[in-house]
């Protein structure tokens, strides 16, 4: 009896183990895919909207979100966005992958974008604008992200940490 209950118990500590392993895992899984702003907010759309600090919602704007340091873009309805863009003469692509924790994101240099690593600006006044030969490249691929159908997009605000950081143009950000 007494070597029947051992293996029980010992077999009980190992399920409440492993168990324990696996919630853990999850849960830093779950966290660590999602470092991103609290002010992000999704809809039952699966949309992604950006909330202000005054409460409101932001709007034709690039976003630079302050935990993953990565770049978004918000269409005048305050939806986010992905696909190419053209600001000012330059050429950017936000990710358009859904499922991947990276939607929407700003892809720049050395980002791979099916099959191609981009070459893009590192200057912090066009950060991710493409090169000619990434435009080129994903011109060569065709689809809904080539440069024909890139959209117009200069003028747009530039928010971080829930406000204005720039109300159109470049921003001025610190480092």
């Amino acid at each position: 009896m007494m070597k029947k209950y051992g293996r029980t118990m010992l077999a009980d500590a190992g399920k409440t183990a492993m168990a324990l392993l696996m919630t853990l895992t999850f849960a830093s899984t779950v966290f660590a895919a999602a470092p991103f702003s609290p002010h992000w907010e999704i809809d039952r759309d699966q949309v992604w909207h950006y909330r202000m600090n005054d409460g409101s919602y932001a709007s034709d704007a690039w976003i630079h979100d302050e935990v993953n340091g990565d770049w978004y873009l918000l269409d005048v309805n305050g939806n986010m966005l992905a696909g190419t863009f053209v600001s000012y003469g330059k050429y950017y692509l936000l990710d358009p992958v859904r499922g991947t924790g990276h939607y929407g994101r700003l892809l720049k240099n050395g980002h791979k974008y099916r099959g191609i690593v981009l070459e893009a600006s590192t200057d912090m006044a066009d950060e991710g604008a493409l090169s000619q030969e990434t435009l080129n490249a994903v011109n060569a691929l065709g689809g809904a992200d080539s440069v024909v159908n890139a959209v117009e997009i200069s003028g747009t605000k530039h928010i971080e940490a829930g406000n204005v950081i720039s109300a159109g143009g470049v921003p001025e950000l610190q480092e």
